[in-house]
């Protein structure tokens, strides 16, 4: 370990920064061997007025005032007070304000060794470190003396991922480096400019068409930016500056033409730059040097001294400190993200712990730590950003990495806000990209059919305790917590999601520090039109009295439904039948009139036919008409023949119209078997009549048979009277000859 020529004490109590104004910004990659740090003896700075150390307030719920904590300033030259301002990163009013009963008076002449006291208050709005400064200024508004202050805010804080994404000042350039401050503005530096941008917030929120104010001029090619807790601004520079420069607020903002600090020279191209809450800066170098710039009461000196901290690094580019003292490094040739341990919120002067955090890096590139310990990194080559998570406010050995945005190309800085809203510098695209996970957002389904469950359904949204303490849900008097509205549901059943609380809950639900849990919400709207609906949650967020309701806005988008009907194909039916409700029954379990084409009673011609059913519902603002359609087989009918059963006739008799009179109703002709004039032998006899019909499409050939019984015929016997004989003559064979003879003459 190297350290230059110090006269000067350590601080009282050394507190790495950690809030996202000031957490490294994006850092160039540079690349090469270089000299190590020469002796920082260089331009001087006229020392302030007074001076006094810092003060540290501990933990503090979020939402309570800590104890009055009083700021001893002793004056160390003459000089006229002009004003006095308690800020938090420039801004006033925030987490840090004035106490009141001050003995600092404005417009009050103070002589060498005098002292006066601002007293200070700590109200934490958010969970984990917060950092601030009580500024003293004269009558021309230079800036007399500053006291850092840092406390940490303790409570259960929720997000919700994924945020809500949009881009700041779309098209302003490249940008290179990020840092906010209080008051929310967003201090940008672009690639190539020597100059900063500021995006100016409007009530604390950065619009998406900012209005942009350009801060100084010749400050060399930006590579890194970062602010303390009074505002100040430094910066690492390369080009004809190839310095860390400061540039200083008035009452906690920065002039458009403000002074400029150079914190002395020989600065190897200075890539990364971080500032802590006692106002140490830490820098990395293109030479493979991780520096610590040891500030004096609270300030770094023109010519500070400084230790190395740590070895190993190749082409380190992001920086970052965190409360605890920790420091964080983007060691980009070495494809890793590590920490520097610090013992007693101090990096030990020889051979400190270094360990990596998590894996799978390619070039991460800029690094950033929040209040609660979990750290961001830029991979540019990889694309997203990432998040380690912390637990207990540290990276544990197997940490849990996450991927935040979407469509961010080369993320060369990321930045986080106290309320956990993280800020992107993407390069490639040419925008700040702002991930808002602190407000609940807004939920916007695909149309959908009445009845029916949306196709990007469910979405999910993570709710995440980023916090310090538990996160409850309290019991509900009625209904459920979290509450969803008609048209929406959401599933509790699985194991990641949020506890589901009811009216007979027999006790809270509850979400631990650094956990989270999911709530997949779906679609189902229940009437046409648009639907709006909200999901509430209700808890504790920020230690809220009483409990507070945080609410999901909801929004789809009921189309009318199409009713389901149903209709079996119809069992064929002959030619010849009209249709009725035996074929013509289509229902829906939607009431409902039906008409149909062809109507009932309508007799179809032969063949395959297309029956269609019209529905038209009776609620017609949430379903629309529909119609649906079945083939119904018309089969050829077969003709009916009349045909009595003709009356015998004797052997003999030729078979006529008589016997042969069968009929139909339908058009058509009738041929016989056997045919007209057959002379039958005696006996039954079968007659069959073949019907051929004129309509041959809807009518098949018919045939019919009868029996007919044809009875033997009597034979006629001719025989004249013979000539009288006398009594006693017997009948003789002349008799019988004559007979014999007289044969031939005998008809049978």
């Amino acid at each position: 370990m190297m350290f230059a020529k110090r006269s000067f004490s350590e601080p009282v109590s050394v507190v790495a920064s950690h809030d996202p104004t000031s957490r490294t910004p994006r850092q160039s990659k540079l690349v090469g061997l270089c000299a190590v740090l020469a002796a920082l003896l260089c331009a001087s700075w006229s020392i302030l007025s007074a001076q006094t150390v810092t003060g540290n307030f501990g933990t503090v719920n979020i939402g309570t005032a800590s104890p009055v904590v009083p700021l001893v300033f002793t004056f160390s030259k003459s000089d006229i007070l002009g004003s006095t301002a308690v800020l938090m990163q420039g801004a006033t009013g925030l987490d840090f304000t004035d106490a009141g009963s001050d003995t600092c008076m404005a417009n009050t002449a103070y002589s060498v060794g005098q002292t006066c006291t601002v007293n200070v208050i700590f109200t934490p709005r958010f969970a984990g470190s917060r950092f601030g400064a009580v500024v003293l200024v004269d009558s021309t508004g230079d800036t007399i003396a500053t006291g850092l202050v840092q406390g940490t805010g303790v409570g259960p804080q929720t997000l919700f991922q994924p945020g809500t994404q949009s881009v700041l000042g779309a098209g302003s350039g490249q940008p290179v480096s990020l840092a906010l401050d209080g008051n929310g503005n967003l201090y940008v530096s672009f690639n190539n400019s020597t100059t900063l941008s500021e995006m100016l917030a409007v009530n604390g929120t950065i619009p998406t068409s900012p209005t942009i104010k350009t801060i100084g001029s010749g400050l060399g090619t930006i590579t890194s930016v970062t602010m303390d807790g009074s505002g100040d601004l430094f910066l690492g520079a390369l080009g004809n500056k190839n310095a860390v420069q400061e540039v200083m607020a008035v009452n906690g903002s920065i002039p458009a033409s403000p002074t400029i600090r150079t914190l002395c020279c020989g600065f190897n191209n200075v890539s990364g730059i971080a500032v802590d809450g006692s106002g140490n800066v830490y820098i990395t170098e293109a030479n493979n040097t991780v520096l610590k710039l040891w500030a004096v009461n609270g300030s770094v000196p023109a010519s500070p001294g400084y230790e190395i901290l740590g070895s190993g690094f190749f082409e380190p580019n992001g920086i970052a400190v965190d409360a605890s003292g920790n420091v964080y490094v983007a060691d980009t040739g070495n494809r890793a993200v590590k920490e520097i341990l610090a013992v007693n919120g101090i990096i030990p002067p020889s051979s400190p712990t270094i360990r990596t955090l998590g894996s799978g890096f390619v070039s991460p590139d800029t690094v950033a730590v929040d209040g609660n310990g979990n750290v961001f990194v830029g991979d540019p080559y990889s694309g997203p950003v990432k998040e380690i998570l912390a637990v207990n406010g540290s990276i544990p050995a197997s940490p849990t990495i996450i991927t935040l945005g979407s469509g961010i190309l080369l993320p060369t800085d990321v930045t986080v806000d106290g309320s956990g809203n993280v800020y992107v510098a993407d390069f490639a695209t040419n925008r700040v990209v702002r991930l808002d996970y602190a407000d609940p957002p807004i939920l916007a389904f695909a149309s959908t059919a009445v009845g029916a469950t949306s196709t990007d359904s469910p979405k999910t949204i993570t709710v995440v305790n980023a916090g310090n303490a538990a996160l409850n849900f309290p019991i509900p008097a009625t209904g459920n917590n979290p509450s969803i509205g008609s048209n929406f549901t959401w599933n509790s059943s699985g194991t990641s999601a949020c506890p589901l609380v009811t009216g007979n809950s027999w006790t809270y639900g509850t979400l631990s520090a650094g956990s989270s849990c999911q709530l997949p919400i779906s679609f189902t709207p229940t009437v046409a039109g648009t639907v709006s609906s909200s999901l509430m949650l209700t808890d504790n967020d920020l230690n809220v009295s009483g409990y507070t309701n945080q609410t999901l806005a909801l929004s789809g988008v009921g189309t009318q439904a199409t009713p389901t009907i149903a209709w079996a194909t119809p069992v064929a039916i002959p030619y010849g039948t009209a249709l009725s409700a035996v074929q013509l029954n289509a229902t829906s379990t939607v009431a409902a009139t039906f008409t149909y084409s062809p109507a009932a009673g309508t007799v179809l011609a032969a063949g395959a036919k297309t029956l269609t059913a019209t529905f038209t519902p009776t609620d017609t603002v949430d379903y629309s008409s529909a119609t649906a359609s079945v083939t119904l087989t018309v089969s050829q009918a077969t003709p009916t023949i009349a045909w009595a059963t003709p009356a015998a006739i004797p052997y003999g008799t030729a078979l006529s119209a008589t016997q042969l009179d069968a009929s139909s109703t339908v058009a058509g002709t009738l041929s016989y078997s056997p045919a007209a004039g057959t002379v039958l032998a005696a006996g039954s006899q079968p007659l069959t009549a073949t019907f051929t019909p004129t309509d041959t499409t809807d009518y098949t050939t018919a045939t019919q048979t009868v029996s007919m019984t044809v009875t033997q015929a009597t034979p006629t016997i001719a025989w004249a009277t013979s000539a009288a004989i006398t009594y006693g003559t017997a009948l003789s064979s002349p008799w019988c000859k004559w007979l014999n003879s007289r044969r031939a003459d005998i008809v049978v």
